[in-house]
């Protein structure tokens, strides 16, 4: 067997097709859908709002997410091998995928950290949070009065203020119990010793649940992407018996809420509506590259398209109502306005839901079901994240590793270790502050430019006609022709809008007076994309040996992907089978890998047949 079909042959796979769906629904279940999109639908306008949101995902999204599956089945590769053999010249968009997957694991994991804490401290008699405790509060957090009776005799009485106090509470124990935070964010203070051992016993739980790669975790979504929606539906119709609920709801998702009084306010809405949609859906993370490359290459691309997009809208839409849900109810608990309680951020689900739960009967049981679900979000998404860190090594260096680390379960090992040395500065007790920069700075500025440039590169350099083909070749399904003019028409103009959208957004957040959590957060992105520009000189300069710039520049934007009818001719000629082409199941299995090191003949003959052909020339009966 060659050398390349052993390599192609050493990578895994996932044992069926639910556990491939599974692992991409839970990639896009983070705990984001809880503490971030209700709000995000609240303030710009609630049910008005998901008109556009949606129409972004059906329009945008769903297509580059059909986009990203295709190409990931298709190379069998990380996104940095896979978009370079589509476009060598923009091979750093891959590699700024992966480095924001790495970054972003090192801090998403201190959230992990966070609900470990709670749901241990959900086990004891008395939820901590609902006291007030002298370990973490300096000031009372009860109104303390004191009177005579007739006997003369002094009694004191507590008078609880309302939400404002249970707030307190809530709030005191979270911020000064849980993170101790530092008073001056530009002092980092110490480690916080707490925070070190739940981070050590989370990436324990994480390298147990990928150690053996799409295998191990293939078992594991079952639990973590199912129990989540489970526990969330028990929630919600829970939260629908207390009196309250449905005004809340109807408080976020009122249509009255609209705030489009002009065009830039509507042109902002539609803006961070397509945010939302990207997000949604889990594209220009590498994630949904990844996965889809352990899949089986029959899989019918449009229908996983459909099951991950709709159910992820559905989980937005359910994390929406559960959030609302427990604002009414909280209110009319604490007989307060709506307004006064709405939350948002990491507060709505680490100080509202908490201070809920305490007023809850049965309140134990509601806090370790619902951080034993966040738990099992958060898991989802760390494993998703570092899958994609260790697929690309694995990827660019399988004969190097393995001569050095001869079991392959030490590759996510040392994957892991790393990480959680360099996450230890998000539990310091001043590192907490540069949670909203860096989460600003790794998961949208970065994704504003990587998108724009993902599409560039496959659906218009590379061509979405010939992508079509080479899947309907591939897979024996017929591929949707509707995607590949939405690549062409639809999706360009608001993948550009919001390239600059983010742009300015960045420039608008540039304060250089800010503590040092800002420029830390400016450094991880530019350590993400600075990969971008070092891809197009290198692969300038490699390729300009002895040739023009303009030949190196043809020679860099031409695939060096090997398409599958080029390697069943290859399969033809190497077994001299005259007159007719391999046919059947059996054939293919049986063609000689070729897709990460194909023979330089070959990928010098396709380049020159790539140069002289055009998106034209697709035969539109293979869609």
């Amino acid at each position: 067997m060659s050398s390349s079909a052993m390599t192609a042959s050493a990578r895994d796979s996932w044992s069926s097709r639910t556990e491939f769906l599974l692992a991409c629904l839970g990639s896009g279940m983070g705990i984001r859908s809880l503490y971030a999109f209700p709000y995000i639908c609240y303030s710009h306008g609630g049910a008005s709002f998901l008109v556009p949101y949606l129409i972004m995902v059906s329009l945008c999204a769903q297509p580059l997410l059909y986009m990203e599956i295709a190409v990931g089945q298709l190379t069998r590769a990380g996104p940095v091998q896979a978009i370079g053999m589509l476009c060598p010249l923009l091979k750093g968009v891959g590699m700024a995928m992966v480095m924001t997957c790495f970054f972003t694991s090192s801090y998403h994991i201190a959230m992990l950290t966070w609900t470990l804490h709670y749901f241990f401290a959900s086990f004891k008699s008395s939820l901590p949070w609902s006291v007030c405790d002298e370990r973490w509060s300096d000031s009372p957090c009860v109104v303390m009065s004191t009177t005579v009776n007739f006997t003369g005799e002094q009694t004191t009485s507590s008078e609880f203020q309302g939400y404002g106090e249970s707030e307190k509470k809530s709030t005191k124990y979270f911020t000064e119990y849980v993170l101790q935070k530092s008073s001056n964010e530009s002092d980092l203070g110490g480690l916080n010793a707490a925070l070190v051992g739940y981070l050590f016993l989370a990436w324990i739980l994480c390298y147990l649940c990928l150690f053996k790669g799409v295998r191990s975790i293939g078992k594991v979504v079952y639990v973590t992407t199912l129990l989540p929606y489970l526990v969330l539906c028990i929630l919600l119709i829970r939260l629908f018996t207390l009196p309250g609920a449905a005004e809340g709801f109807y408080h976020f998702f009122d249509p009255s809420l609209s705030r489009i009084s002009d065009l830039e306010t509507a042109l902002q809405t539609w803006l961070v509506a397509t945010r939302e949609a990207f997000y949604c859906v889990g594209i220009a993370s590498g994630i949904m590259i990844t996965f889809p490359s352990y899949a089986d290459k029959r899989n019918r691309i449009s229908v996983s398209t459909l099951i991950i997009t709709v159910t992820n809208v559905c989980t937005n839409l359910l994390a929406g109502c559960v959030i609302s849900a427990a604002t009414g109810a909280l209110a009319s608990i604490v007989n307060v306005p709506i307004a006064h309680v709405v939350n948002h951020g990491y507060n709505a689900v680490f100080v509202m839901m908490p201070s809920l739960f305490s007023k809850l009967p049965m309140s134990n049981l509601w806090a370790v079901l619902f951080f034993l679900s966040l738990i099992c979000l958060q898991i989802n998404y760390q494993l998703s994240l570092v899958q994609v860190v260790v697929t690309t090594i694995s990827d660019q260096f399988r004969g190097k590793i393995t001569a050095v680390l001869k079991r392959r379960e030490l590759m996510p090992l040392v994957v892991c270790a790393v990480t959680f040395l360099f996450g230890l500065i998000h539990v310091s007790r001043g590192g907490t502050s540069t949670l909203n920069f860096v989460d600003y700075y790794l998961v949208y500025l970065p994704s504003y430019i990587i998108i724009y440039l993902e599409v560039l590169a496959i659906c218009f350099i590379f061509g979405g006609n010939r992508l079509a083909r080479e899947i309907s070749f591939l897979s024996g399904h017929r591929s949707y022709f509707h995607y590949t003019k939405m690549w062409a028409f639809v999706v360009p103009l608001p993948v550009t809008c919001y390239m600059w959208y983010g742009l300015v957004e960045g420039l608008r957040w540039a304060n250089w007076a800010t503590p040092w959590p800002y420029h830390f957060g400016i450094l991880l992105s530019i350590l993400c994309l600075i990969s971008i520009p070092i891809g197009v000189l290198h692969e300038l300069y490699k390729n300009g040996q002895g040739r023009s710039f303009c030949s190196a520049f043809m020679v860099s934007v031409t695939p060096t992907f090997v398409p599958e009818h080029v390697k069943r001719k290859q399969w033809v000629d190497s077994r001299e089978w005259i007159g007719r082409e391999p046919t059947g199941d059996q054939h293919n299995d049986e063609l000689p890998l070729v897709e990460t090191n194909p023979p330089r003949s070959t990928v010098d003959g396709y380049r020159r047949n790539s140069r002289n052909s055009t998106s034209k020339d697709v035969d539109q009966s293979a869609l």
